[in-house]
């Protein structure tokens, strides 16, 4: 038979594995920082011209953005952390996208204004057919009278 301070005991070691398992499956904390970290990266992107010049990597983040948010409220923060940062990555080839794409284009203005330059170097102008001055130490030819 079993004293009564050995059934203590045994209570007292049911009731410290069962706090111990509930505490090890406590939840982390929600990820503040890489929520923080995929808005500012949107917000970046944006900046940058990612919704006219990379729509669909814009428009990815923002909606892995709105996913995390929707798993922190569900409470699901490793999910959420997952989504953040994958949103964050998105976010960031958005605005690599968006800054090649404007680099791109100003590489084509300069070279097409380059190219509009030759042209006009090319063809003869007015300037080019005025008659050259005279050399120095020689006369200039003599002007015709107004009469």
């Amino acid at each position: 038979m079993h004293t009564h301070s050995e059934k203590n005991w045994t209570k007292s070691l049911w009731a410290a594995c069962i706090i111990g398992s509930l505490a090890g499956c406590a939840s982390p904390p929600p990820p503040r920082e890489q929520l923080a970290v995929g808005r500012s990266s949107i917000e970046a992107a944006q900046t940058a011209g990612a919704a006219e010049l990379a729509p669909v990597e814009l428009e990815s983040a923002i909606t892995k953005l709105s996913q995390a948010q929707t798993a922190v409220r569900d409470g699901h923060p490793l999910l959420a952390k997952r989504f953040a940062e994958a949103a964050d990555a998105d976010a960031q080839v958005a605005r690599s996208k968006a800054t090649a794409e404007r680099s791109r284009r100003a590489a084509d203005e300069v070279t097409a204004g380059l190219r509009t330059l030759r042209q006009q170097l090319a063809q003869p102008s007015d300037a080019n057919l005025m008659p050259t001055p005279p050399a120095a130490g020689r006369p200039a030819s003599p002007k015709p009278a107004n009469r």
